[in-house]
Parts: C-alpha cells; structure tokens; sequence
C-alpha cells in the first residue's frame, strides 16, 4: 500500500501490523522492491530480517 505521504507499507500476519519499506519520494523502486521483508521464503523460515540502509 502507498500512503499519501509517499511511504510504501506493508502488512504482517498480526491484525494493525504494518512495516514501512520505503518511501516514493526518497527511495527508488527497486530499493523498495528489494526489501528483505519481501523475500517470502525467508520469511516462511522465520529467519530474522534486518532492512539494509
């Protein structure tokens, strides 16, 4: 989900958990698409994921 503010949101597996990737106004597409949160096998692992600045 985008926000007006320009921040792109995803969501958790628990109800209001929500994780901001990035932002359209600061980052670029392919920073935000390449979110360690994204990587949905990694996730299915449980593997803790630190977001790369």
């Amino acid at each position: 989900m985008v926000l007006s503010s320009g921040q792109v949101v995803t969501f958790g597996s628990g109800p209001a958990e929500e994780f901001i990737i990035g932002d359209l106004l600061l980052d670029d597409v392919e920073t935000i698409a390449s979110h360690p949160i994204l990587d949905h096998q990694v996730m299915d692992r449980g593997v803790p994921v630190t977001p790369r600045r």
